[in-house]
């Protein structure tokens, strides 16, 4: 059976209705395989010693045999891994749902003492050098039209660069359910 890799959103947890609704409706068709990432070390301060690409590679790790029949989907946080996964594995598609824009000089549009909150000196110069390179996987991208201008900026930014599907979800923020959660599932 063809795998639906998941990443979940920061404090997020599989057994939420939202993702319970979305397995359920692909179980016969997918077998869902969450990647664990640690999502509260990687947005407060990846640990305080962890780097983004320690991070990326240990879900990385996660991800084994054959994936050319197999989707990767990711929301906020776990949106920006799967994204940065799929420029380093083809995947069959990648769906990336209310992208966390942080890298590419994006931090920079984040109040700064935000950022100091979350991450540390070193941790930010390392991000804000990374750059949004182009995915090997077919690219599927959605937001929601209340999402913050941050969010829909760099999804317009990658569509326009990369290519792929792009979704604008009437009526929804940075969540995942309702009319956005039945959306990704037509695409699924």
């Amino acid at each position: 059976m063809n795998k639906l890799y998941l990443i979940l959103g920061f404090q997020e947890n599989i057994k939420n209705s939202h993702y319970q609704d979305l397995i359920k409706s692909v179980e016969n068709y997918y077998e869902v395989v969450p990647i664990e990432l640690g999502l509260i070390d990687l947005v407060y301060t990846f640990g305080k010693d962890k780097t983004f690409a320690e991070v990326i590679a240990r879900a990385k790790n996660q991800i084994i045999g054959d994936i050319s029949k197999d989707i990767i989907l990711g929301f906020s946080i776990g949106g920006l891994v799967a994204y940065q996964l799929s420029t380093k594995i083809k995947f069959k598609k990648v769906i990336v749902c209310s992208i966390c824009s942080i890298l590419e000089g994006d931090l920079n549009l984040y109040p700064q003492e935000e950022a100091n909150k979350i991450f540390t000196s070193k941790q930010i110069k390392e991000i804000s050098s990374l750059k949004y390179e182009a995915p090997l996987s077919p690219l599927v991208l959605f937001y929601g039209i209340k999402e913050t201008k941050q969010v829909i900026r760099r999804s317009k930014i990658l569509n326009k660069k990369f290519g792929g599907a792009i979704f604008k979800i009437k009526g929804t923020g940075h969540d995942l359910s309702g009319k956005y959660l039945e959306e990704v599932k037509r695409v699924i």
